[in-house]
């Protein structure tokens, strides 16, 4: 009886150490999302804000223009990434659920 309820124990406890690490990393993936989206978003502000500036220079606004759709590409593939991740482990259609 005895052993049957240490080892009833030591799986629930291993279950729980295994869900809260699951939870930190689940946290830490969407932090880097939420970091990698912000800095797509502000590459786009800072490419827009160079294009509108480089008035007289083609090759400036074509680096400009190639900044913002590469950015564009870049957040489409995060928000793509983190749903999917998401959908996988999570089984729900939504971003930053880690429950």
């Amino acid at each position: 009886m005895l052993l049957a309820c240490s080892q009833f124990v030591s799986a629930q406890l291993g279950s729980a150490i295994w869900l809260k690490g699951g939870k930190i990393v689940c946290g830490l993936y969407y932090g880097f999302v939420l970091i990698a989206g912000g800095l797509a978003t502000l590459m786009i502000v800072y490419a827009g804000v160079k294009w509108l500036t480089s008035a007289d220079d083609p090759g400036e606004r074509k680096n400009a223009k190639d900044m913002i759709k590469h950015a564009i590409i870049a957040l489409l593939l995060i928000l793509a990434a983190a749903g999917l991740m998401n959908i996988l482990v999570g089984g729900e259609v939504g971003f930053g659920s880690c429950g």
